[in-house]
């Protein structure tokens, strides 16, 4: 089957895109989800919405067509772009396009890593922000499965990115490198609607997908967040697409308290987590058994 019959088939049946739930203004908490989602709307892709908060049997973001199931934010993003028709990138010259592709590459880049250190490397942002929404918003016992798998990944991740430079020194890096690409971005932008002009385009959809979050949650160590709102019109621009393409998203506090734990407040033990993980692992089970995923040959 052609790419262009494929999209055509893929809108007829109107994806499913799992995401995270939204929070504190945001659409939902989760980067990746929102800029897949801000995506299909800039796009005008008609597409269902799977509010989420159980990414086991199937993960969160995920694209559902059909019977297939994409999930990882590249798998999403390589299927979304093969969707031509519906690719609002077309609009702007070729030139243009390969352009708003290598800012799409700078904004990953700057500002991938800098996100994961705000939510799940600071101390302070994780303990009373990161860790407390997670542990609300998902189920006993896999709220703490989550938590901590996510956790081990990005410490490992961004201490190897780190290498011989201390965790401390590289988030300083991090924050800085990611200041002077909002820098960039507010020069880009500067009084247009979008970054390219009068159209959205990926790149809109990816900066969005980062700032809104960065913008309305309710950090405790704001440090990044207060580099944002240095740039006048990026904020303005963030509330501009929010209320454009998100205009029934309440600003409410759902998780987030204003009595949070204290950076005293002890890891969950190691034993309550394994004993977790064997309870889910056998709900999982049992579950998949039920809806046939799995058989059970006698």
């Amino acid at each position: 089957m052609s790419s262009d019959s494929e999209s055509c088939n893929m809108v007829k049946q109107r994806p499913i895109l799992r995401i995270w739930e939204g929070d504190f203004g945001v659409p939902t908490i989760d980067p990746d989800s929102l800029r897949i989602w801000t995506y299909l709307k800039i796009n005008k892709i008609e597409f269902d919405v799977e509010v989420c908060s159980f990414p086991f049997l199937k993960p969160i973001p995920s694209l559902i067509v059909g019977s297939k199931i994409f999930n990882g934010i590249k798998t999403i993003w390589d299927k979304l772009q093969r969707m031509k028709s519906s690719n609002t990138d077309k609009k702007y010259s070729v030139m243009e396009q390969s352009r708003i592709m290598a800012y799409v590459s700078y904004v990953f880049e700057c500002l991938e890593t800098a996100t994961n250190i705000n939510l799940w490397v600071n101390e302070r942002n994780y303990i009373n922000f990161t860790r407390t929404w997670y542990r609300t918003a998902i189920y006993f016992p896999f709220n703490y499965i989550h938590i901590k798998k996510i956790k081990d990944r990005v410490d490992k991740h961004i201490a190897f990115l780190a290498r011989d430079v201390s965790i401390e020194e590289f988030s300083k890096l991090e924050y800085e490198k990611a200041q002077k690409c909002m820098s960039d971005l507010s020069v880009l932008l500067g009084d247009k609607t979008y970054f390219m002009g009068t159209y959205p385009t990926t790149l809109d959809a990816y900066v969005f997908g980062y700032l809104c979050l960065l913008l309305n949650a309710p950090f405790p160590d704001n440090t990044l967040q207060n580099i944002l709102k240095g740039f006048p019109n990026l904020v303005q621009y963030v509330h501009y697409v929010s209320r454009t393409y998100f205009p029934d998203v309440k600003e409410e506090n759902k998780y987030i308290k204003k009595k949070t734990p204290t950076e005293n407040e002890e890891e969950v033990p190691t034993k309550m987590v394994v004993v977790a993980g064997i309870f889910a692992f056998t709900a999982m089970f049992a579950y998949a058994t039920m809806i046939g995923q799995f058989k059970i040959q006698k």
